[in-house]
């Protein structure tokens, strides 16, 4: 139980700071800018400071769990 609660909180980490991130990117933000603000500030959690940077901003894209773990996850937790 603790495992599908913790991988819930990643995912819900890293979608926050993506959202976050397209938020300031469509309002003309740099997103590099708004990830160091974010890192420096409350906002800063496991997706901001070890994912987004190297595998988001440089377009890798490969990272972490499929999207088949998360929903399996998600939906564990609300069965």
């Amino acid at each position: 139980l603790v495992k599908l609660i913790n991988n819930i909180m990643s995912a819900v980490n890293f979608a926050i700071a993506s959202e976050a991130l397209v938020f300031g990117a469509k309002a003309g933000l740099d997103p590099e800018a708004m990830l160091e603000a974010m890192n420096n500030g409350t906002g800063k959690n496991d997706a901001s400071l070890n994912v987004i940077a190297p595998n988001v901003l440089t377009r890798r894209f490969d990272f972490g769990s499929s999207m088949d773990v998360i929903l399996k996850d998600m939906g564990a937790a609300i069965t």
